[in-house]
C-alpha cells in the first residue's frame, strides 16, 4: 500500500508522473464554474488550429503552439536565427520539426509560411506537410513553390508557381485548399489555381512536419500558420 504523504507534493503521489506541469494553483475554497473555465482561455479568435511564431519555446524545449491547440512541436535540429520580424529557425539537411496529426475536416483549409533559401531541395522537394499523403506545401527542386491536397493516391489537386524564389530574400507562401481547389499565393499574390475537377475530401493526417517532406529543406522557416478553413483576410496577403 502507497505511504500517506504528510507534505503537499507535485509530481508525486502514489507513483511517479511523467511529462510537463506548469500553473499549479490551490484554493481553500470552492471555485466557481466561471472561475474555473477562466483558467483556461479559448484559442486566439482568427481560428488557427497551429500557429508558429518560429521562436517561442515550452519549457520542455518544444516549439510552442500559440494557436491554443497543442500542436507542440518537436525539433530535430534547427538553429534560431533572425527572421522575416522576430526570429526564425534554420534548417540544414535532416532537420525538421514535428507535431500531432492536423486533418483537413472538409474541402477548406490554409497553410502558410515565411521562406529563405537560395539551395533547391533535391532531388526532390521539401517544405510542409501534413502525412500520409494528404496535404502539402511544397518548395519545389526547381525553386518553385507548390501545393497538393490528396483526396487518394490517384486524384488530387495540384498547382505549382510560374516563377523561381530561391534567391536568398524571404518570401511568404500561402497553399488554399477552396471548395476543394488548390491556390497559390506568393508574397500575398494569387500566382497559380486550379479550375476543374475538386476534390470531395483530404486523405487523413497522419503527422505535421516543417522542413521535411520527400526531401530536406535547407533555409529558413518563420511564422508558419495552418488553418482549418479558407483564411484571406490579412492572413494570406502579407
Amino acid at each position: 500500500m502507497p505511504k500517506i504523504r504528510q507534505t503537499p507534493s507535485v509530481g508525486q503521489v502514489a507513483s511517479d508522473f511523467a511529462g510537463d506541469i506548469d500553473e499549479v494553483l490551490v484554493y481553500t475554497r470552492a471555485l466557481t464554474g466561471a472561475e474555473i473555465a477562466a483558467m483556461v482561455p479559448p484559442p486566439p479568435a482568427d481560428g488557427a488550429v497551429l500557429r508558429y511564431d518560429m521562436e517561442s519555446l515550452t519549457a520542455a524545449g518544444w516549439m510552442k503552439d500559440l494557436s491554443g491547440h497543442g500542436h507542440h512541436g518537436t525539433m530535430v535540429g534547427t538553429a534560431d536565427v533572425a527572421g522575416k520580424t522576430g526570429q526564425a529557425r534554420h534548417f540544414n539537411v535532416g532537420d525538421r520539426i514535428t507535431a500531432s496529426a492536423i486533418s483537413v475536416p472538409g474541402t477548406d483549409f490554409t497553410v502558410a509560411a515565411w521562406f529563405r533559401w537560395t539551395t533547391n531541395p533535391s532531388p526532390y522537394y521539401s517544405g510542409i506537410d501534413g502525412g500520409g499523403g494528404s496535404w502539402e506545401l511544397r518548395v519545389l527542386s526547381d525553386g518553385r513553390f507548390g501545393a497538393t491536397f490528396y483526396q487518394s493516391t490517384t486524384v488530387w489537386t495540384e498547382i505549382v508557381s510560374p516563377l523561381v524564389y530561391n534567391d536568398g530574400d524571404w518570401h511568404h507562401a500561402a497553399a488554399v485548399l477552396r471548395s476543394g481547389l488548390v491556390e497559390l499565393y506568393v508574397d500575398g499574390v494569387l500566382v497559380a489555381q486550379d479550375t476543374t475537377n475538386p476534390i470531395t475530401s483530404v486523405r487523413t493526417s497522419t503527422q505535421t512536419v516543417i522542413g521535411q517532406v520527400a526531401s530536406d529543406f535547407a533555409g529558413d522557416i518563420t511564422c508558419a500558420v495552418q488553418y482549418s478553413y479558407v483564411h484571406l483576410a490579412g492572413g494570406v496577403a502579407r
